[in-house]
């Protein structure tokens, strides 16, 4: 008897191993969150102001502080000239980045030899901060942006008002 109920205890020990679970099941959650969407809107154009053409090729610059930083054309005083001005709105706090034109921007005046901006001669300024094509969403959701260039006037460039256009492209980072 004793064999008998030792060899049912057995039996039933084997049996209950057979019944221990061999697969589980566990839930996640699925989230997604959605920004808002990066806009840029202009607030004022760039503007070189009231330039005098020299006998040789020349540069006029207009930095991001809206002043002609440095210039080898002939001056002449003028409240208009100024860094073009952008409105960029997108979620606070957020990282973005300005791309400027990748080739040369013609100023145009029909009949007359252009005035360029090459790709390389953009400076981007966001809010206060140093000059850069990068930065940061203020806190209110708005940052200004300020664009400035260099531009390239021809030896005895004709008198006129030479008008070009250019585009801006802001992303998030």
């Amino acid at each position: 008897m004793k064999k008998l109920l030792a060899l049912f205890v057995v039996v039933l020990g084997f049996s209950a191993v057979s019944f221990a679970q061999l697969t589980n099941t566990a839930s996640s959650s699925a989230t997604a969150t959605i920004f808002t969407a990066l806009t840029v809107e202009k607030k004022a154009d760039l503007a070189f102001g009231k330039l005098g053409a020299k006998t040789s090729p020349t540069l006029a610059v207009m930095s991001t502080t809206d002043s002609r930083a440095s210039s080898t054309s002939d001056v002449i005083a003028d409240v208009t000239a100024k860094a073009a001005e952008f409105e960029v709105r997108g979620d606070a706090l957020s990282n973005f980045s300005v791309t400027t034109p990748a080739s040369s921007t013609s100023l145009d005046l029909s009949g007359q030899p252009s005035m360029t901006i090459d790709a390389t001669d953009w400076t981007v300024k966001i809010d206060a901060a140093a000059d850069s094509k990068s930065g940061s969403i203020a806190g209110t959701g708005v940052t200004k942006v300020k664009v400035g260039a260099t531009l390239k006037v021809g030896a005895l460039q004709p008198s006129g008002n030479y008008v070009g256009t250019f585009n801006v492209t802001v992303n998030y980072n």
